[in-house]
């Protein structure tokens, strides 16, 4: 067989092989279209009633009587729909619908998934009983959040969020740690599902703040400056102190301008000296602005005059957030030091803001929106 033979049989079998892509294509879609209708034909006639439980409105329990009722394809189709609506509602709606779903054996299905060979089967199965806040199956949940698959480690975090019980807490938080080498949950994903345990993962939260992987450190500094954790705040103190890291440190720091007090103001303005690195100088003259104590806000106005721009504009821009007493701490500044940009820059918008001649009267400045800040990381949080 010479070369022009071998090329038109080869020219051949590639077009019988691009014919048959074509016709694959087109059946996969045609089985979607064709499935897709199905569904929507069964589960038509039961929307009004998914509509009806889902508002409330079932005053009677004929609509939910009418979808437990359900059996067959038409329930096959409906439950899609179903399930779909209970990311949608809370309350009591959203009980009614995991009582439908729960009549039709879905919930005992699920847990019987949870120990399929089938990552994607595991993971809808983690899901649902997320959504049904099924409070008994947290023990059956926690182990999965070191489960081989991401998507199943990940459906687990968020599923113990979505049922807010603190016994999860200390798997959710080692969930971004990851096992081995694998990728790890997302913080943000961990540090949602704390948040939503509350004060009862307080404990775990504590350990979390002395935690030597700074994964583990960045979800728990997240939850504690964003929670109501009264025994965090003295292991934030004492983080900040001995930290020898600038950029954990100034995550330590914007955590304390959250939940910290007037004893935390002393720590702050003395790492605001100039021989501090320029992260940490910036992470705790916004933390100060956040606190608003009077010694801070003095600290603040001194700042404005600070050879590092970034330092003398935060400072003035947060001074003009503090209300009243920080913008006459900025005119004072502004006075004292005639070419002090920052702090003149910062009124000056503010006048412009309120429609005031740029020499307008200074007592109209107290009432401006404030300038915006320069973003400061809060946290080492992320995916």
């Amino acid at each position: 067989m010479d070369s022009r033979t071998v090329l038109v049989v080869l020219a051949a079998a590639l077009s019988l092989v691009c014919a048959a892509l074509v016709v694959l294509t087109a059946t996969a879609r045609y089985s979607r279209v064709h499935h897709t209708r199905r569904v929507e034909r069964l589960s038509g006639p039961q929307r009004r009633n998914i509509l009806i439980v889902a508002s409330g409105e079932d005053d009677d329990d004929s609509a939910a009587r009418t979808l437990r009722s359900l059996s067959g394809p038409v329930w096959e189709a409906t439950r899609l729909v179903v399930i779909g609506m209970l990311v949608k509602v809370r309350g009591a709606p959203a009980q009614a619908l995991v009582d439908v779903v729960a009549a039709h054996g879905e919930l005992s299905k699920a847990r019987r998934q949870l120990h399929s060979r089938r990552p994607t089967v595991r993971a809808r199965a983690v899901d649902l009983l997320g959504l049904a806040r099924v409070e008994d199956a947290v023990e059956d949940l926690i182990p999965l959040t070191r489960d081989r698959s991401p998507e199943v480690r990940q459906a687990a975090v968020n599923s113990l969020g979505e049922i807010g019980s603190p016994s999860a807490a200390g798997a959710v938080l080692n969930a971004v740690l990851g096992p081995g080498s694998d990728p790890a949950v997302p913080s943000w994903l961990a540090a949602e599902a704390l948040l939503s345990m509350g004060p009862g993962a307080e404990e775990v939260i504590r350990a979390g703040l002395s935690h030597s992987d700074d994964r583990v450190l960045g979800v728990a500094l997240t939850v504690a400056s964003h929670s109501v954790m009264p025994t965090t705040v003295p292991i934030l103190r004492d983080r900040f102190a001995r930290e020898n890291d600038p950029r954990l440190r100034a995550e330590v720091a914007t955590a304390l301008g959250r939940v910290g007090g007037a004893q935390d103001v002393p720590l702050l303005v003395e790492a605001t000296q100039a021989e501090y690195p320029q992260e940490l100088r910036l992470a705790c003259a916004a933390a100060l602005g956040e606190l608003g104590r009077p010694d801070g806000l003095a600290r603040m106005a001194e700042l404005c005059a600070d050879q590092d721009l970034r330092v003398a504009q935060l400072s003035a821009d947060h001074l003009l957030e503090a209300g009243p007493a920080g913008i006459r701490l900025l005119e004072t500044a502004a006075r004292e030091h005639s070419g002090l940009a920052p702090a003149a820059a910062a009124l000056a918008v503010a006048r412009l803001r309120e429609g005031l001649p740029a020499d307008g009267p200074r007592s109209s400045v107290a009432t401006a929106q404030p300038v915006t800040a320069t973003a400061v990381p809060v946290t080492g949080v992320g995916p």
